[in-house]
């Protein structure tokens, strides 16, 4: 509700310290970090990931349970572009999201959709169309994947799963992996 509100992250940190609920529904039946995102409001975001707001849903048979389009913070930041998308991507959300890429697409933003399919492992389908002109879109449906990248997927899913939806970034350091991999995994850079 304060976020929605437009109360301060100052404010909001108090609120989260004396125990709200980082994931409370307000009175619109939305998320605080949908509310952050819609409001385009950057401190709130990293603040509400940072204490551990749910970008994902996982349910049974380590599946992803898709949140409805107008209570999923990624969607909302798909429609105002990548920079918003970016945090929220990098803290694991949109894994197996393949409708936001087409929402990108059919808003001609060929960047989040580059971003999406990078960093969420999501592919376009031929079946698109019309799509963007553009050399990389062209590549991305004729070709597979590298094996880097679906690497890169399996391996973020796995932790988000693990830290039950929540920002997976606290966990990566903690692979026994090198850490030009770990950085990898966490989106730096943002790569095939």
């Amino acid at each position: 509700m304060a976020v929605r509100l437009g109360c301060p992250p100052s404010l909001c940190t108090l609120l989260l310290d004396a125990g709200a609920d980082v994931d409370a529904p307000d009175f619109y039946g939305h998320s605080p970090l949908w509310a952050a995102v819609y409001g385009k409001r950057a401190g709130h975001v990293a603040l509400l990931l940072a204490r551990g707001a749910r970008v994902c849903q996982w349910g049974p048979g380590s599946r992803v349970v898709p949140l409805p389009w107008n209570e999923c913070p990624l969607h909302e930041a798909v429609r105002q572009g990548w920079q918003w998308c970016q945090p929220l991507v990098s803290a694991g959300a949109g894994l197996g999201a393949r409708g936001l890429l087409r929402v990108a697409l059919d808003r001609g933003d060929v960047g989040t959709a580059k971003g999406l399919a990078l960093a969420a492992g999501l592919r376009p389908s031929r079946e698109w169309a019309p799509l963007p002109e553009d050399d990389w879109l062209a590549r991305e449906m004729t070709s597979p994947p590298p094996l880097s990248r679906l690497c890169r997927y399996a391996v973020r899913a796995c932790l988000s799963r693990a830290a039950g939806g929540r920002d997976l970034r606290p966990r990566a350091p903690l692979l026994p992996l090198p850490p030009h991999l770990v950085r990898y995994v966490l989106l730096d850079p943002l790569g095939p």
